[in-house]
């Protein structure tokens, strides 16, 4: 056997040896926390309706696509719903969005795309307000929509 080895050997098994176990203080990285849609927590707000494309005609009980563009406050926002109500004959529809909580997300604000469908029972003009919150949160910006309704 060679005897210049020896000590290699030697140094590698003190080396292997004297690895620190794992303590309360030393993350595992097998433990890394896992974002799914199951376990996340979710943050909720009102999101600015920045465009509404709706077709001017339809027809009656008949379901109208509406694309509606949102701006969300960071890259982890996403569409989450409509909230409607309806008075005197005017519809009026705002759109939410999710936000994950602690995710790094990115501070840009991107646009999303949501679809809104409506479907008129009568026929007539249908008025829909897309209600958008301005700065501050107390007032409403405000993107109506006409749709000629036939049977």
């Amino acid at each position: 056997m060679n005897y210049l080895n020896t000590p290699v050997l030697i140094l590698f098994f003190l080396f292997l040896s004297c690895n620190p176990e794992k303590t309360d203080q030393t993350p595992d990285i097998k433990q890394e926390t896992k974002y799914t849609a199951d376990t996340e927590e979710k943050r909720y707000s009102l999101a600015k309706i920045i465009e509404v494309n709706a077709p001017p005609v339809s027809k009656a009980n008949v379901s109208v696509p509406i694309e509606v563009i949102i701006r969300v406050t960071n890259g982890c926002g996403q569409f989450h719903k409509f909230f409607e109500t309806q008075k005197a004959g005017i519809l009026f529809v705002k759109a939410e969005a999710r936000y994950p909580e602690d995710r790094l997300c990115t501070q840009n604000l991107p646009k999303r795309t949501a679809v809104y469908n409506f479907t008129p029972f009568r026929s007539g003009v249908h008025e829909l307000k897309f209600l958008s919150p301005k700065r501050g949160g107390t007032a409403f910006d405000t993107i109506p929509v006409l749709i000629d309704v036939y049977e």
